[in-house]
Order: structure tokens, then C-alpha cells, then sequence
């Protein structure tokens, strides 16, 4: 098949009224209230709460008993490991697997929109279950922000719209995964990922239309853990500002998705705030022979999304844009 999309995520279209979609444009964002409506212009902080749909942002809890319970909880070692992808994709040396990624992983689009690519089963089980134990260890429990319709893990520093303030390493789960992509070619070497969003949706949660705009490199891969949930990819009538659904991918649990280029810029995607998923209900599913029944019920989903965040510019003044969570 010949999927291409776009695959990343940001907060849900449900309890937000007549919001539809959220562009992640810089300093400000465009909220579009409402199918033919001209879209409205918001401070960033603004446009934040609108996509977590009112959303309060738990800060981290630096007190002396909770770092002294980071500093004596054990953390899960995560092992090297590789993808499990096609061969075709490994064949060449990194870099050039990376530069000439949409030719040699034309076998793995599923659609029809250009520059998205799907592995099923990507990460091996085993892989996945101590991928998932070291995002939960007690260590990392004060990562955890809570919005209103998901909760976060932020690694690699804050992403706001003039790039990435407060650089950190990464830990090394994270450090893992990324090794594991650059092995595979899906980054190239001067893109190396400096940045991890881990986002944990339950039943009935999800993330509304959204591009994530320039902040980032515009390639961006997604890990799978947990539940399957589907990715919808839709394009925006520039005439009506009308959203038209245009395929689904149903992500299942280790699946990769990696999306670049047009498919980033210009696609919206989203993930449907529903209790049981249920493709080809809105618009075209391109894997919904994965599913066997009409609806499949949702539990709890991890994402991992890793990208390259362009560092920002040091800066004279003490203030800064909020903080994007997409």
C-alpha cells in the first residue's frame, strides 16, 4: 500500500466547544472557532490553554523528599536494541538512508498522502515492556505534567517558538531510542534527536487538530506502547478554513510512525478523544484489516515522540514564550 500522512501529537478536540484546530505558528497560535470561521490570533499562553481544553499544568515537585526518593530509586536499564524494520531501509550507511529516506522507505506508506511511513511492529516486545517500566520507575514520577486531556513527559529541555531553552542530556531510556533511529537511518547525522515528548493518553482522551510548527526539524518519529489508538490526517480548505478529513492510521502497540516534509508542514493530525477506536467510521482507514472486530476498546497508550529541536538563541532578556507541549 502507499500510505503518506503526517504523525505527531498535541491536545483533544473534546470539552473544547467550538475550537477545531490549533497551528503551532510561534510567538502566537491560530485557533479556528468554528467550521468558516476566520481564524482568531492568541498569546501563546492562550492559545496553551486552549488546546488542553483549559488545561492546568502541574508544576514538577522539586521537594527534599522527593529528590531524595529519585536519588534512591533504581531506574530500569534499557539495553541497546534495534528496530525491527525491512531490510530495504538498512541497507545503506546511515546518512544516506536518511537523506533518501522516501525512496527506500516507499514500502512502508499506507496511504495517499505523501511522507508518512508505518511499522507495525517495530519495537520487540520485550523492548517495549522495559521501554514502558522505565518511563513509569518512580525516578522520572516527578516529570510527569499533568493537562487536562493527557498527562507528559518533557525530555531534552523546553520547546517554546524560538526553539529549545533549558538544554538537558537525556536520560538514558531516551538515549536508547534515539541510537536505535539513527541505526535504522531515519534521522540524519547532523539531526540527531535532542528532544522526547512522552505523552500517556487513557480511554476517552486524545489531542486535537494540530501542525507543530517551525520550531521543529520537520521530521518526527512515533513510538507506540500500550493501546492501539488511531492517527486522523486532515487538510484545511484555505478558501473556508473548513477541516476535511483525509485517512486514518490505526497505531498499534510498537508501531513507528515517522513523518517529513509536506506531510509535516501542512497536514493537521490528530488523536480522536474516543473510548473504543473504531476506523473508517470519519474517513478512510488504511490498516483497519488490523482489527477484527468493528470497535476496538482503548486503554492506557504511551507515545514517545522524538524530533530535533533547533537550540534558541541566547538571549538578553529574562523573559521567555511559554512552553509548547505539542
Amino acid at each position: 500500500r502507499s500510505f503518506r500522512a503526517t504523525a505527531e501529537e498535541g491536545d483533544s478536540a473534546s470539552d473544547v466547544g467550538s475550537v477545531r484546530s490549533v497551528s503551532m505558528l510561534g510567538a502566537s497560535h491560530v485557533v479556528h472557532a468554528g467550521a468558516g470561521a476566520p481564524p482568531r490570533s492568541v498569546h501563546a499562553e492562550d492559545a496553551a490553554t486552549s488546546v488542553a481544553s483549559s488545561t492546568t499544568a502541574s508544576p514538577r515537585d522539586d521537594s527534599p523528599d522527593t529528590l531524595a526518593s529519585v536519588l534512591t530509586t533504581p531506574i530500569p536499564d534499557v539495553p541497546p536494541f534495534a528496530l525491527c524494520l525491512p531490510v530495504s531501509v538498512l541497507e545503506a550507511e546511515p546518512d544516506a538512508a536518511a537523506h533518501a529516506f522516501a525512496a527506500r522507505a516507499s514500502p512502508l506508506r499506507a496511504g495517499s498522502i505523501d511522507t508518512v511511513y508505518y511499522v507495525p511492529h517495530a519495537l520487540p516486545p520485550s523492548v517495549a515492556s522495559v521501554l514502558m517500566a522505565a518511563i513509569d520507575c518512580a525516578a522520572y514520577a516527578h516529570r510527569w505534567v499533568q493537562l487536562k486531556q493527557r498527562r507528559l513527559q518533557m525530555w531534552g529541555g523546553m520547546v517554546r517558538a524560538d526553539g529549545l531553552h533549558d538544554v538537558e542530556a537525556l536520560p538514558p531510556f531516551a538515549e536508547r531510542i534515539v541510537d536505535a533511529l539513527m541505526r535504522a537511518g531515519v534521522f540524519p547525522t547532523e539531526l540527531r534527536p535532542n528532544h522526547l515528548l512522552i505523552n500517556e493518553y487513557l480511554p476517552g482522551q486524545g489531542i486535537m487538530p494540530h501542525t507543530d510548527g517551525p520550531a521543529y526539524t520537520p521530521r518526527v518519529a512515533t513510538l507506540s506502547l500500550g493501546s492501539a489508538a488511531l492517527m486522523r490526517f486532515s487538510e484545511r480548505d484555505r478558501s473556508t478554513r473548513r477541516l476535511h478529513a483525509r485517512e486514518e492510521l490505526l497505531l498499534g502497540a510498537g508501531s513507528l510512525v515517522v513523518f517529513t516534509d509536506d506531510a509535516y508542514t501542512r497536514m493537521e493530525h490528530e488523536i480522536p478523544a474516543d473510548e473504543f477506536s473504531q476506523p473508517g467510521i470519519v474517513c478512510p482507514c488504511v490498516n483497519s484489516d488490523a482489527v477484527a472486530e468493528p470497535g476496538l476498546p482503548r486503554t492506557r497508550r504511551i507515545s514517545i515522540t522524538v524530533r530535533h529541536v533547533r537550540v534558541a538563541p541566547p538571549s538578553p532578556s529574562t523573559t521567555h514564550p511559554p512552553v509548547l507541549y505539542v
